[in-house]
């Protein structure tokens, strides 16, 4: 499995073992990003910001937000939006019972992969889509939960950001189930995604704000490359 400061390894010199800072970021909207990236790393799994269960330098797992929600019913369906190459969902399916989950990417390259990697998961389901586009195949209130550890992040990252990130929520809105949540982790304060995320279509959720400090880094120039000490946690349920 690889190191979850991955990223930030690859700035370091092997042969000086100092940090060169980037210039300049990769644009994580664009799919031919992560095309690259998956090619590139195939056969890794990799998990944005929270792992599935809570460990000595972490404060929550993902584990710890999503089963409670799920009432242990196993019927439920599941929608995982940017997937990529994460073991949440194999995690959610053989550790927990729950089969019924849809992962949606927009990369080519992750899908078949993962396709490929979760076959014995017979009931799972892995669909290139782009979350930003108007989604007539999926059914309208159709799923208890849906999940997002940076997939809005990441559209936020676009030209015309808010009208991306606008289609992505109307999106989550329409297909999400009276009662049901969608959790969303994000890098993006409470200034910032509640005004986008509670929207300006009348969205019917409430949305709850958990705040979670990050993994130590182990090394003081991290805090130079990424000075945000804190991620948030958006759990939305729709009213019925």
């Amino acid at each position: 499995m690889q190191s979850q400061h991955s990223h930030f390894k690859r700035l370091l010199n092997p042969q000086t073992q100092q940090i060169t800072l980037p210039t300049e970021y990769p644009d994580y909207s664009k799919v031919e990003y992560w095309n690259a990236r998956y090619t590139e790393e195939r056969g890794i799994t990799y998990d944005w910001y929270l792992p599935w269960k809570k460990t000595s330098g972490a404060q929550v797992g993902m584990r710890d937000i999503i089963v409670p929600r799920l009432y242990d019913d196993k019927e439920s369906e599941i929608l995982v939006l940017g997937c990529g190459n994460s073991e949440l969902s194999a995690k959610l399916y053989a550790e927990e019972g729950f089969h019924y989950i849809t992962n949606a990417d927009y990369s080519r390259v992750i899908i078949e992969e993962m396709k490929e990697r979760n076959a014995h998961m017979e009931e799972m389901d892995y669909v290139e889509m782009d979350i930003t586009e108007p989604l007539d195949i999926l059914d309208s209130e159709s799923f208890t939960l849906i999940l997002d550890k940076g997939c809005l992040d990441c559209v936020a990252c676009s030209q015309d950001n808010a009208g991306k990130v606008r289609q992505m929520l109307d999106n989550v809105h329409r297909t999400l189930a009276p009662g049901g949540t969608y959790v969303c982790v994000s890098h993006g304060r409470p200034e910032m995604r509640l005004a986008q995320i509670q929207g300006t279509a009348g969205y019917k959720w409430t949305v709850e704000v958990q705040k979670v400090q990050k993994r130590p880094a182990g090394l003081e120039v991290l805090e130079r490359v990424d000075s945000e000490q804190y991620y948030y946690i958006y759990i939305c349920q729709k009213r019925y």
